[in-house]
């Protein structure tokens, strides 16, 4: 994934764009570094509701391959006691609730990149009106604004990008904790009373009384 490169290269970015409006001024700067964590909030609330969301989905549509393959390894028996409709039905059911988690995770989506872009201009526009008071009060330049308004701006946009990043990369995790649950599961193997063990000894294989022919 370029989720992690993309990481690095925002953060150092973003900081070198941050010392370029201290250095012209460095009270926007402080007074936006305030401002900043506003832009994480939205999408910290909709990760969480998110993830709750797929997290359901990934079982659901492993519900749904575990149907589909205990009805093709059982297939004679379901056509025998003519259940083909039921078990249609069925796996029929789970895919329209898997579609219908779908759609909810596309709304909160949605919903999450229209509110993260709703706060970016609030903000932006709480910092600008910040500025321009400091225009009338003689403490900065009109152009200086201009260049910290542009800069700013910039910097709004890779945050914003960096609290998607890392909105994916929690996102992500849901897939490795089944996986993990998967692998960490522990198997009841019972032993058959008959089991013998293995009479071959390391790395050795006799064969005795062994024929072969056509």
């Amino acid at each position: 994934s370029d989720v992690i490169p993309q990481i690095i290269f925002l953060i150092p970015k973003s900081l070198f764009i941050f010392g370029i409006v201290l250095y012209l001024n460095a009270k926007m700067a402080v007074f936006s570094l305030a401002l900043m964590p506003f832009l994480y909030l939205m999408p910290y609330f909709f990760t969480r509701k998110l993830k709750k969301v797929i997290k359901i989905w990934v079982e659901n549509a492993q519900h749904i391959f575990e149907k589909a393959q205990e009805m093709f390894s059982h297939i004679q028996v379901i056509k025998v006691f003519g259940r083909e409709k039921r078990q249609t039905r069925d796996y029929i059911a789970k895919v329209i609730r898997n579609t219908r988690l779908n759609l909810s995770n596309i709304k909160l989506e949605l919903m999450g990149s229209f509110t993260s872009d709703a706060a970016h201009r609030v903000i932006l526009g709480l910092i600008i009106g910040y500025g321009s008071y400091q225009v009338l009060k003689g403490k900065m330049t009109l152009g200086t604004l201009g260049a910290i308004a542009l800069y700013l701006n910039q910097l709004s946009g890779l945050q914003h990008t960096l609290a998607y990043s890392l909105q994916q990369i929690s996102i992500g995790f849901i897939s490795c904790e089944r996986l993990n649950t998967i692998l960490d599961a522990q198997v009841d193997l019972k032993e058959n009373k008959l089991t013998r063990d293995s009479p071959f000894l390391e790395n050795t294989l006799e064969f005795r009384n062994v024929t072969f022919g056509y």
